[in-house]
This record gives structure tokens, sequence and C-alpha cells, in this order.
């Protein structure tokens, strides 16, 4: 399994269409026998289908932040399920058993065979939430797996929805919760992969991200609770920044689409980069491979210590490349000097890197962005777009006055799909 395979299998949100290791996934998580009979393969194709969704739901999530334009989730990892300790009385239940009478070489053969097993799941949202309606398209996905599941649906807005909320250790909404008997239902092996311990529940991964905590009861943002959504952060005026991962192929389209930005606007702006990845127990993933995550840290170091050359530096690397490719080089065409190199050298093989990409990638994290390119206008506005009228149009859109906006700029996204993210 390849670097971006596994980095797209457990992180959780990116983009499917260009993700050849899509079809790994499913058939992994579908325990795909292509040996099987017709009856078999029908059920393959259930879970098949359950697993495409629970992927395209955590793909639409972060999508829906640009109006479904250029955001691609990459799937969260699925961490080990917890052992349930709960009470005894939720023992499964089971249905009456049933004769089945087969003939194979006229000889006939009769076997006693379970009925459908019933598998008792619940599912939490909250009444505010205008995205949340897609659990709905989950339940009925998981009724072909799970023939004999029951449902009970509960509010964030009662006392009980609040309760659960709190001892399943939700953070987002909605949640589809397993109870204990799920564990000996028929089908249980083919969604295990995307359970995760919560409470004394198992929460099914469908890539939630609605956060009850952070409403009021109108549905508007509770900005004390919550200073870090995206509609309570400080606007800053004439300010662009982009959020990408440094091999991402419209990642590195949308840095060759700023630099002109970044002319044409000149002192009139300010701008910045920032970058996604992951971080566990100190080591970084990206989902282009390692060395994706060592070229962030370059490029932070860059920043930190070159600053006046810093968009000549990721220039060079958006269009010369980056894997393979020696950052040196840039480095020089760059006009970065000999002692600021030696200086970003320590940078990054010593702890600075490392601190520099850890506070970075949590500026994403906290705005829930997890597609490269994400574009923000004055510190607040989320947009998509890999070419330079595009990002130009949306930052005079919140910045009404300034200087430059009449200027027409090159809108060509070099051959990529003008909404296309990593």
């Amino acid at each position: 399994m390849d670097e971006e395979t596994k980095y797209r299998k457990n992180n959780a949100e990116d983009d499917i269409s260009n993700d050849n290791s899509f079809d790994s996934v499913v058939e992994e998580a579908a325990g795909e026998n292509k040996t099987e009979e017709a009856p078999q393969n029908t059920m393959q194709y259930v879970v098949i289908g359950l697993a495409v969704l629970i992927l395209l739901l955590n793909f639409y999530s972060i999508a829906q932040i640009n109006d479904l334009g250029g955001k691609i989730s990459s799937m969260n990892k699925i961490t080990g399920l917890v052992p349930y300790n709960g009470s005894s009385n939720n023992n499964p239940t089971t249905l009456p058993i049933t004769v089945v009478t087969t003939q194979q070489n006229g000889a006939a053969t009769t076997t006693l065979a379970a009925a459908t097993q019933a598998v008792n799941v619940i599912v939490l949202s909250d009444k505010r939430c205008t995205d949340c309606a897609f659990v709905d398209d989950v339940i009925t996905q998981l009724l072909q797996v799970f023939p004999g599941l029951t449902t009970t649906k509960m509010d964030y807005g009662t006392t009980e929805g609040k309760k659960l909320f709190s001892d399943a250790q939700l953070k987002y909404l909605p949640a589809v919760l397993f109870s204990e008997d799920a564990k000996t239902a028929a089908g249980y092996s083919d969604v295990v992969d995307y359970l995760e311990a919560a409470g004394k529940y198992q929460s099914l991964r469908i890539g939630a991200k609605f956060d009850p905590t952070c409403y009021n009861a109108d549905g508007t943002v509770d900005c004390v609770k919550c200073a870090n959504k995206t509609e309570c952060r400080p606007e800053k005026k004439n300010d662009i920044q982009v959020f990408i991962m440094a091999d991402c192929p419209y990642g590195k389209q949308a840095i060759q689409a700023l630099k002109p930005v970044v002319e044409n606007f000149g002192d009139a702006i300010t701008w910045d980069v920032h970058y996604i990845a992951s971080e566990q127990n100190g080591t970084f993933s990206s989902l282009h491979g390692q060395y994706e995550a060592d070229e962030d840290i370059v490029q932070l170091c860059v920043k930190a210590y070159s600053p006046d050359e810093l968009l000549d530096y990721l220039y060079c690397r958006a269009t010369n490349g980056v894997k393979g490719i020696d950052w040196h080089t840039c480095a020089t065409d760059s006009g970065i000097s000999s002692i600021a190199v030696k200086t970003i050298e320590k940078c990054i093989n010593g702890s600075k890197g490392k601190e520099l990409l850890s506070a970075d990638i949590k500026i994403a994290e906290s705005l829930d962005i997890g597609g490269s390119p994400t574009w923000m206008a004055n510190n607040r506005y989320q947009f998509g777009g890999i070419d330079s009228e595009t990002v130009k149009t949306n930052l005079c859109k919140y910045n009404a006055g300034l200087s430059g906006c009449d200027v027409k700029l090159n809108a060509s996204t070099g051959g990529l799909a003008a909404t296309g993210s990593c």
C-alpha cells in the first residue's frame, strides 16, 4: 500500500475522483471475494454501496465549505475499538430459527439458519443543523447490510440528547451509534472498519461536522465558546490566505495563481500560505507522502528566515515540482542567500521546523479545512479556485475600493479542473 493510499484510508477527507486507492479501500471494507456466487455478490454490492456512501459523506462534509466547489476531505484515521463494558441487559436478540432446504447433485440438504438478527442504533442529530439530513441516506444503506436494523432518533436539544452527546464523548453531529448487539450481527464485519469507540456505543464515521455546543438556540454561532469558527474570526481587510498541500497539483496551481495577484496589488494587500497535514505523536503525514510533509517544513523555514524570497521560492517549487527535486535549486534561483540557506537547513533538520509545522497545521484543523487549495479572504470568507482572476475577484468582493480590482488577470487553470482539489 503506497503512501497516498495509506493517507486516504487513515485521514478522512479527499478527491475520490482522483484517488486510485479508492477501489482498494472499498474492497477491503467489504471483504470482497471475487469467487463467490451471485447471492454473495449481491450483498457485496450493498456493502460496497455503504462504503462508497461513507467515503462520499466524508468528502461532502468538507466540500460544503466552498459550495461543493473545491474542498475534498481526506479520511480520518479509524482508531481501534474499545471493548464494550455496558450492562448485560443489552444482549443481542435473535429471531426464530428457520429451516432451509437446498438441492445439490440430486440430494436434499437441510440446515438450520438464524433469521434476521435485530440490530439497534441511535441516531442523534440537531434540528438547528441544516446539513444533517444526509444521515437518513446512511440509515437506508445500513438497512441493506442489517435487515433487522431498528433506529431510535434523538435530538440534541432535549435533555436526553445532551446527556447522550456527553456520555458518548461525541464532538460532532449527526451521529449513528451502534449498541452491543451489532457485534454479533452478520454484517458487523462489513462496517467495523468505519466504527470508533463512543462511550458504551460504537459510532459510525460519516463525516459529521456540526458542533452543537457552538450554536445558540436560534442557530447563530456562539463566538464566546467557539471563537475559531469562521463567522467569529476577526476580519482582516485586504488579506488573502491559501491552505495547500505542498505537492498537490491543485495546490501548486493555486500558488502559481497567487503570484500574479500579489504582484497586481503589491503592498495594498497582505498574504500568507498555510499547510494541510496531520500529526500523531510528533510524526507528520501528508496525502502524497512523507516528502510532502518535509517540503511543508522547508517552506515554513523559508518563510521564517527568508520571507522576502518566499513567494519566488513557492512559485519555483510549484512550477518545477517537489518530489525527488532538491529544494536547494529553487532556493538559489529564488535569490535566497547562502547564509540564509544555512539557517534554513538548521531549521529543517532541527526541532524548529517541526514546531513551525505543528503550529501551522492547527490553523486548518481549527477551521475544518481539508481541501487543497482552500482560500480565505479577510481572514473570514472561504472560497475555491486555482486561477488568478478567480482569486482577485473574490478578494475584491470583500474589499470595495481596493486599487487593482479593475485589472484583468490570467484565468488559466493550467489544464486542471477549475474546482478541483486534493
